[in-house]
């Protein structure tokens, strides 16, 4: 329509060339854009969010900032990403989101045209959809593997929980060398618990690995420790806590993806706290628990696990409380009561009570219950093989729950 301008978000270099070639085509009017400078990926993701429709960003591929979250805050607000190539910088764009790639050298008119192809002028009244470049990549990932979430409170188990599931999966037929432990509990205990000596590679040098790239499968497993007598993968978690802050959101929704496009089963040992931005209020503490958040509503089964004691069933029906506030159906989620009595009825009591607990309706398999185990930190020091006892019926349960998912 007469009077329609694309309102385009710049991002490159002071010197780029055509950073002012752009601005003085917009100011003679010789094109019918608004075109706003930035110098950097903070300034233009505030440009993104504000309350002025953006048609599209403009981005220098060689500028420093320019990764798979900028895109993605891109798409969140309807923007076109369109990339002005650099010879330099040797990566696939397109694969990462982008909608355009212009080279490094460009006329008006070639702009023009990849922004009527791919961006929405402001003040139209024809709905123009933004392209869905989710297969953007080229590759078809038609298959992925189960991906089962493990969470709890402090000293209820969970680390061993999750051991025992990938090792159960690993030794499943046909699973060997298809399972795969994530420490995502942001404290990095699986490294202890397996005496990894080495400190790296972990899960910051996947996620980092998928700022700006999609690696490939051997690439994915090369990040991994291999546990030769659980015949499980393992990757190591943060090395501090407070490292969660290097972690970028979309990276980290695309390291979990490879891991399920590169094994059958994906164990995630996660955190137990799983607040966001609607309930906090803070973009931080949702960014910090992400990886919590993002593993628990992608999973095909999550499992809840508490020990039997009174504070720990209280802990496990708070963190199952915690899990359903995202939304997730009671039925994908697995109570584990970890050194439970062996008495029948002391069990029968046990499940009674946690039903009461959560009135939580849905159908929903009964509590799994795992006896305490005598020298398990033995176990944990040498990495051997974890007891039958402990692995079989958690195993079994989730199992039948993960086939009955899809």
């Amino acid at each position: 329509m007469i009077g329609d301008r694309y309102v385009v978000v710049g991002l490159a270099k002071v010197r780029s060339p055509w950073f002012g070639e752009v601005a003085r085509w917009a100011n003679g009017s010789r094109l019918p854009i608004d075109f706003l400078k930035c110098v950097g990926a903070t300034e233009a993701r505030s440009r993104l969010t504000s309350a002025r429709p953006t048609s599209a960003i403009l981005v220098d591929a060689g500028v420093v900032g320019f990764d798979r979250d900028l895109v993605d805050e891109a798409r969140t607000h309807s923007a076109a990403v369109i990339v002005v190539d650099d010879p330099r910088v040797d990566r696939d764009w397109l694969a990462l989101g982008a909608h355009a790639v212009l080279p490094e050298s460009f006329d008006a008119e070639t702009l023009m045209a990849s922004l009527e192809a791919h961006a929405q002028p402001i003040r139209s009244t024809t709905d123009v959809s933004v392209p869905d470049g989710s297969q953007g990549d080229g590759e078809v990932r038609s298959w992925r593997g189960h991906l089962i979430a493990v969470t709890g409170g402090s000293g209820a188990g969970t680390s061993t929980v999750a051991m025992a599931l990938a090792q159960g999966f690993a030794h499943r037929p046909g699973n060997a060398g298809a399972v795969v432990l994530a420490d995502l509990a942001g404290c990095g205990d699986q490294a202890m618990y397996h005496d990894v000596r080495d400190v790296m590679p972990g899960l910051q040098e996947l996620v980092e690995a998928h700022r700006t790239a999609t690696p490939s499968r051997q690439s994915v497993r090369q990040l991994l420790f291999e546990i030769g007598d659980r015949d499980y993968s393992l990757l190591l978690g943060l090395r501090r806590p407070r490292d969660w802050t290097a972690l970028r959101p979309r990276a980290l929704d695309a390291a979990i993806d490879s891991l399920l496009a590169a094994f059958r089963v994906v164990v995630a040992d996660v955190g137990r706290e799983f607040d966001g931005e609607d309930e906090t209020g803070s973009v931080d503490i949702e960014d910090r628990n992400h990886a919590s958040r993002a593993a628990a509503t992608a999973a095909d089964v999550i499992v809840v696990c508490g020990d039997a004691s009174l504070k720990g069933l209280h802990s496990l029906i708070r963190t199952e409380r915690e899990v359903l506030g995202l939304g997730i159906d009671a039925t994908r989620v697995l109570r584990v009561v970890n050194r439970a009595p062996r008495s029948p009825r002391h069990r029968a009591e046990i499940a009674r009570s946690l039903n009461d607990l959560a009135a939580i309706e849905g159908r929903r398999l009964g509590p799994v219950f795992l006896p305490d185990r005598r020298q398990l930190d033995l176990t944990h020091t040498v990495a051997r093989s974890l007891p039958g006892a402990l692995v079989t019926p958690v195993t079994r349960a989730v199992a039948a729950m993960a086939a009955s998912s899809r």
